[in-house]
């Protein structure tokens, strides 16, 4: 929650720091929050639950390596707010590779660097037992049903 207080106010100039106090309310404050980031932050905000729900016991669960789909996000977050709400994603996730569609006069609105950045994956550890195990030969048989003018192959 610290991490969504402090990209709230660097991205988009929210002061939400009573977030933080223990008599925070959810819904007085959504309401609170300007219309037009509803829709782009209840995108980031399931995002974050998912992981979360994902992985309860991992203490940075947002900091985990993965990839999120995105489609057109140009149609729920107004072009005024798509630069600062895509930052505000990328910071907020900073190990995951995003994957979204634009269309061409909305691309100038990317964030400076983040078509830049790379998911960071391990490379693939194999060794001479890693090889897969033989799939063992099936028996074949062969049946002419007497409807039939093919035959009909199956595996037992």
């Amino acid at each position: 929650m610290t991490r969504i207080c402090r990209l709230l106010d660097h991205r988009f100039g929210l002061d939400v720091s009573h977030w933080l106090r223990p008599a925070f309310t959810a819904g007085r404050a959504w309401d609170e929050l300007p219309k037009e980031l509803h829709k782009p932050l209840t995108v980031a905000l399931d995002a974050v639950r998912h992981t979360l729900d994902a992985f309860p016991r991992m203490r940075a669960a947002l900091d985990l390596p993965g990839v999120i789909l995105l489609h057109r996000p140009d149609l729920y977050c107004a072009s005024a707010l798509l630069t600062a709400w895509l930052g505000f994603l990328d910071e907020l996730f900073p190990s995951i590779q995003s994957f979204m569609t634009f269309p061409a006069e909305s691309r100038r609105l990317m964030p400076q660097g983040i078509c830049q950045n790379e998911l960071p994956l391990p490379a693939p550890q194999t060794t001479a037992t890693d090889r897969p195990a033989p799939i063992p030969p099936l028996p074949l048989r062969l049946f002419k049903l007497l409807h039939h003018t093919s035959p009909c192959f199956c595996h037992a």
